[in-house]
């Protein structure tokens, strides 16, 4: 005899799913299970008792769970002092009205229900979710530098925004891993600027934290953060990027560890340390400040990666003109490092296997190749403090700029890695920019054209520690392969990019496919009795749940969404809204009544 457990809450999804799967008509029995956890919109256990008795289940578990209600403090839906979500919430993945882990616990139960009755499926009404995903090459702000989404692990610390604008670092308590869809790629821009050049590629349903400017009197008062899916997003929209500087390593310290950059190949090597400076040990080799400052480091980084090159004995040379103002320059550098600097006809060379082993990693400098599209400056630099990235600044210009008699410094470059670095570097600073790409040479080669304004600074828009951009521009990808979500403690945001930084809302995790698909895995291990969890419709979006609903002649006047705890449905709250959107997308009338 087949049996099946249908958890029942007695709100439209699951209602709907109990009459489906008494039209399925391939289980002898069908048992409910309805929970009582505390919530204030109790009501639906009494819509789910007249569902449970219309298709005539074998039995109808009520289980009294209220003491969640004590444990789970802070969710709307068991605590009074919480308000309810509404209109300002939809499109926020966690709501004030998330309960903890409600699924997990709710599913639990179900299943050691299903095993006592010898039940083989729980059919749990989860519905589609949107994909809330970035694509792998999404930068994220981490305490040690940027990394990868792809790179990202749980228990990772990143930069997260709260609801006061402020930026702490959060830990990643999920990280998954999801199917392919098409991109969007938000433009923005600063409130003053006449073109950006910064980005963020990211799925259409994915949760965006935009801003909600508050008006007294037609005064802007004060700027809300708000929650909205990116495929609403519209130009003119604002957006919140990080604006205050973290206390990260880089802050708190005024040095650079040559050798927590150097790979194991290099380590392995004779290397000799003495007072401070570090390089192969035999006589005449080249020595390098083991602790370099930033200030400096960032500069010799600045130099290689717009003049630097490498000849077959490993050395690095920085080419310059011994005519240029800067030929001393590139010397001291040197030597207040502790390199030994050796003038070539044209420029300098140094040898030391630490700082080539660095640099070579970092900078995109390749051997035996032209490297003039693939040079770069080390990713962890942009995260230096603002005074230092102004020095690295100066010094690519410097290496590949000029200036112009209209006060606006010129930046050429081949390497779209660097322009999206000085792109970057220019917005954080507050510069002025604008690109061009010209053609030049007999083979028409590309090179970009940076602009650059270091006389004017823009007025930046910005809320407590956040600064507000603008969207300019919306773009539609093809569709990509390599997706990924996280979720973020506490703040549930995180500040990523990929191309400048923004605050980014996550995804509802225990509603996911992925979620059900971990705790089938974990199931599988109960070898004696196999139960499989059911979601049938967690493709399928409320309206298409709605439509099956329709074809089955449910009455779902007997059904009940509303969170306020109130007699009648409140029509304003987070659930109220988005069932009321359901029945308009099909040009259906509610049968529900509303207060």
């Amino acid at each position: 005899m087949s049996k099946t457990v249908c958890v029942l809450s007695g709100g439209l999804d699951s209602t709907t799913l109990l009459h489906y799967i008494k039209h399925l008509n391939v289980y002898d029995e069908i048992y409910a299970i309805t929970y009582f956890y505390g919530q204030r919109h109790s009501k639906e256990v009494e819509c789910a008792k007249y569902q449970a008795q219309i298709v005539g289940v074998k039995e109808h578990k009520i289980i009294d769970i209220s003491f969640l209600g004590q444990m789970l403090k802070g969710s709307a839906l068991t605590d009074v002092s919480v308000k309810v979500p509404g209109a300002e919430s939809i499109g926020d993945p966690q709501p004030s009205s998330y309960t903890p882990n409600r699924n997990m616990i709710l599913l639990s139960i179900a299943v050691g229900y299903a095993e006592a009755i010898g039940a083989n499926t729980v059919y749990y009404g989860a519905q589609k979710q949107d994909i809330y995903c970035f694509p792998g090459y999404t930068q994220v702000i981490t305490p040690h530098g940027i990394k990868s989404m792809k790179e990202l692990k749980e228990g990772d610390l990143v930069s997260s925004m709260d609801y006061k604008g402020d930026f702490s670092w959060k830990k990643v308590t999920h990280k998954f891993k999801s199917q392919s869809s098409k991109l969007l790629r938000i433009w923005a821009k600063s409130s003053t600027a006449k073109k950006s050049h910064f980005y963020f590629d990211v799925t259409p349903g994915h949760h965006i934290v935009k801003a909600d400017f508050i008006r007294k009197f037609d005064i802007l008062s004060d700027v809300a953060p708000i929650h909205g899916e990116a495929r609403d997003l519209k130009i003119g929209d604002h957006l919140f990027t990080q604006r205050q500087e973290l206390d990260t390593p880089y802050f708190m310290k005024d040095v650079i560890d040559l050798m927590e950059y150097v790979s194991d190949e290099c380590k392995n090597k004779s290397l000799k340390e003495e007072n401070g400076y570090i390089g192969l040990n035999k006589k005449g080799g080249s020595k390098v400040k083991r602790y370099m400052t930033l200030k400096d480091f960032s500069i010799l980084s600045a130099w290689f990666a717009t003049e630097g090159c490498i000849n077959n004995q490993k050395g690095l040379i920085i080419c310059q003109d011994p005519k240029s103002l800067y030929f001393n320059e590139i010397k001291e550098l040197f030597e207040h490092n502790g390199l030994t600097p050796n003038e070539q006809k044209y420029g300098w060379m140094t040898w030391n296997p630490v700082l080539y082993d660095v640099i070579t990693k970092n900078c995109g400098i390749i051997e035996n190749k032209s490297s003039s599209f693939t040079k770069k400056l080390p990713n962890f630099i942009l995260e230096y403090p603002n005074n230092i990235l102004n020095e690295t600044l100066l010094t690519l210009i410097k290496g590949d700029g000029s200036f112009s008699i209209k006060g606006v410094y010129q930046f050429y470059t081949t390497s779209n890695d660097l322009l999206n670095q000085i792109l970057y570097i220019c917005t954080r600073l507050g510069y002025f920019t604008s690109v061009r790409q010209q053609t030049r040479g007999a083979n028409k080669n590309k090179i970009w054209c940076v602009y650059i304004n270091l006389g004017k600074k823009r007025p930046m828009f910005t809320w407590r520690g956040a600064r507000l951009v603008s969207i300019e521009k919306i773009e539609e990808l093809p569709e990509y392969e390599d997706l990924y979500d996280i979720t973020v403690e506490e703040n549930h945001t995180v500040t990523a990019g990929t191309n400048g930084f923004f605050v980014l809302g996550q995804s509802y995790f225990d509603a996911t496919t992925e979620f059900v698909n971990r705790l089938n895995s974990v199931l599988d291990l109960n070898r004696k009795n196999k139960i499989t969890i059911e979601t049938p419709f967690v493709n399928m979006k409320k309206t298409e749940v709605l439509e099956i609903g329709r074809s089955l002649d449910i009455d779902y006047s007997n059904t009940w969404t509303c969170y306020s705890g109130e007699e009648k449905a409140c029509g304003k709250c987070l659930t109220c809204l988005e069932r009321l959107k359901s029945f308009q997308n099909l040009n259906l009338k509610d049968p529900l009544e509303y207060a």
